[in-house]
């Protein structure tokens, strides 16, 4: 079963990260139509270096070679908030994470520690620290194609515009 939307707010590389993601994101949606998006990123970068097609064979692919879900946290075009999400595989084309379309996401971090419950059935039981391998998402992330990276001390960092 995958779990894709996290409900808690998570410490991720010692920022906040919003992570009721469908929901506050939902609300950006409602101010920003597809125009003003794409004047939004006409304005702030010089470079684009995704598409829908390679975001989701992205996903995909790298879902698929780890064998498991995928913990980042993102950032929209036209937002200064992170958010947190997991894939364990892409969504219906054209949304990142439905009601996000790819088209808006700056960039994505894969961080190398993450907060998350510990008990998707009960969530009560709190949360916990899970690991992630860096290593092993950088293997992966060279194999499935060319990325702009960015590779920090906690984290690697993929951008979608610059």
């Amino acid at each position: 079963m995958c779990f894709s939307v996290i409900q808690v707010t998570v410490r991720s590389l010692g920022k906040d990260c919003y992570a009721n993601v469908k929901s506050a994101v939902r609300q950006i949606k409602m101010e920003y139509s597809k125009s003003q998006i794409e004047q939004i990123i006409f304005k702030k970068f010089s470079a684009s270096f995704m598409s829908d097609s390679k975001w989701e064979k992205m996903i995909d692919k790298l879902t698929d070679a780890l064998d498991r879900e995928v913990f980042i946290t993102f950032k929209l075009v036209h937002d200064s908030k992170s958010y947190c999400y997991s894939f364990c595989h892409s969504d219906f084309k054209p949304f990142f994470a439905e009601p996000t379309v790819y088209k808006e996401v700056e960039w994505i971090e894969f961080p190398d520690k993450y907060e998350y419950y510990v008990s998707r059935d009960n969530r009560k039981a709190g949360t916990k620290i899970y690991d992630q391998n860096l290593e092993e998402i950088s293997r992966a992330l060279e194999n499935i194609g060319k990325y702009e990276l960015e590779y920090l001390d906690n984290s690697i960092k993929l951008y979608a515009y610059q």
